[in-house]
């Protein structure tokens, strides 16, 4: 069974508690808007023009302080929701995909069993959800 990972490595929190960066700000209003935007479609020229970076340094940012790309962290936060959503309502698979950011079924269960190592029925059940 799958578990949604945290966006920092637990182990490591005290050598990034340390890190001030000097991109935390800027990385900040990217994840601000990640969180708040995430079920539309965010792409990463937006990112970009919100933290005020170029490209790269925003990736650099993203890998420095969470240890994973922009999109991926849009695609972890997206997979988040979609946890709470398969939870909380009987909705379909199709809706849930779309109410969380993700194109279709397809995508969702792609990026779901890739994320979470399990299907999203199997996830499901295995909360008691059936």
């Amino acid at each position: 069974m799958g578990s949604v990972r945290p966006y920092v490595d637990k182990d490591n929190l005290s050598k990034i508690a340390d890190l001030k960066w000097e991109r935390d700000d800027e990385i900040g209003r990217a994840v601000n808007y990640i969180r708040n935007n995430f079920r539309a479609n965010i792409a990463i020229a937006d990112l970009v023009d919100i933290a005020g970076l170029n490209h790269r340094k925003l990736h650099r940012g993203f890998i420095e302080l969470f240890g994973i790309a922009p999109m991926q962290f849009i695609t972890r936060t997206r997979i988040e929701a979609a946890c709470e959503y398969l939870l909380s309502i009987g909705k379909k698979l199709a809706q849930v995909a779309v109410n969380n950011g993700f194109y279709d079924q397809s995508s969702l269960t792609q990026h779901f069993r890739k994320q979470m190592k399990v299907t999203l029925l199997k996830y499901r059940k295995h909360k008691g959800f059936s």
